[in-house]
């Protein structure tokens, strides 16, 4: 049983030392709720300020200054936001990358939804996300909430399977959350590199990861388990290199390739496998991706992740895609 921690809500207390800041309704992420205590809502007045003071001079340190601030305060801290039209996600004051989305009222990954939208409208049997990697839970959130879609969550670091337990009780969603680290076979122990504060570099320690070691240094150990495992148990009606079959079927595999590699490891591991590949464009689109040289283009900052889409060629997946590409186009 979870157990909710004092909160309070938003006011305009002396403690709140932010100018204003457009948190009304109507905007990307609303602020619902912050606590523990009096702490929480001097670090976010703090952050506001911050926030307000870089957007003043057109400064990009936003990220670097929300760690750096919460290093004087409790990680307890926390804030309830809401997400305009898709959830409410509990976010660590502390969490450089969450905080610099709901700070900055950046839209989080519209592609996502472009595609999400796109497949409830196209495919009409029952649709199962596997959301690899899942953090703090958004991706299976919206999927769950929003299109009805069956999710199962999977992440292996610890910290972040309570803050998904949080965020499925207060959305009052119903997906599975699986604490294992998705691997080529089932059942191996594996290491997990990872850290409170860098949550977002996590990766095996068998895997290189975008994020050095040094930052992420905290080691859990975890059970690996594949993706055709996961849609096997599924499929058979339980509630709870590994997915060669299910790319056999209708499935589409998202993936992120970040901006600082240049290597195009993700997409390189793809186009090697014969898979097909696509970009999500934020707008909408859904582009094809021949070659790694191609890959790199789409690449236009080295701080963020890119999402693309691969397929089995002539699978029913990329009969999907196709279905998926052209009700777009018409819905632009």
């Amino acid at each position: 049983m979870l157990l909710q921690p004092e909160i309070k809500r938003v006011d305009e207390s002396p403690w709140n030392l932010a100018p204003p800041h457009p948190h009304a309704a109507g905007d990307r992420y609303r602020i619902l709720e912050i606590g523990p205590g009096w702490s929480a809502r001097l670090q976010l007045g703090i952050l506001k300020r911050v926030a307000w003071a870089l957007r003043a001079v057109a400064s990009p340190r936003l990220y670097p200054m929300i760690w750096l601030v919460a290093k004087a305060f409790r990680r307890a801290n926390h804030i309830h936001v809401r997400l305009r039209n898709q959830c409410d996600l509990r976010v660590g004051l502390g969490d450089p990358y969450w905080m610099y989305q709901v700070l900055g009222q950046v839209p989080y990954e519209p592609e996502l939804l472009w595609l999400f939208d796109a497949v409830a409208h196209t495919h009409r049997a029952p649709t199962l996300l596997v959301d690899g990697g899942a953090n703090v839970g958004w991706c299976s959130l919206v999927a769950a909430t929003q299109y009805g879609f069956h999710s199962i969550a999977v992440e292996p670091a610890p910290h972040l399977v309570r803050q998904l337990e949080w965020n499925r009780q207060i959305n009052q969603a119903s997906f599975q959350i699986v604490q294992k680290a998705i691997w080529k076979e089932d059942g191996r122990q594996l290491t997990f590199l990872t850290d409170l504060s860098h949550h977002a570099g996590g990766h095996l320690k068998d895997v290189a990861g975008i994020t050095p070691e040094w930052r992420v240094p905290m080691k859990e150990l975890v059970t690996s388990v594949t993706v055709d495992t996961l849609v096997d148990d599924w499929r058979r009606g339980h509630t709870m290199a590994g997915c060669a079959r299910t790319l056999g079927g209708h499935a589409i595999l998202v993936y992120e390739d970040h901006g600082s590699d240049l290597k195009c490891e993700a997409t390189r591991a793809a186009l090697s496998n014969g898979l097909a590949v696509y970009a999500l464009m934020e707008s909408g689109g859904i582009l094809a991706v021949e070659s790694i040289e191609r890959a790199i283009s789409f690449k236009k900052e080295e701080k963020y992740g890119y999402n693309f889409v691969a397929v089995r060629k002539s699978s029913k997946g990329e009969e999907l895609l196709k279905r998926i590409r052209t009700h777009i186009q018409r819905s632009l």
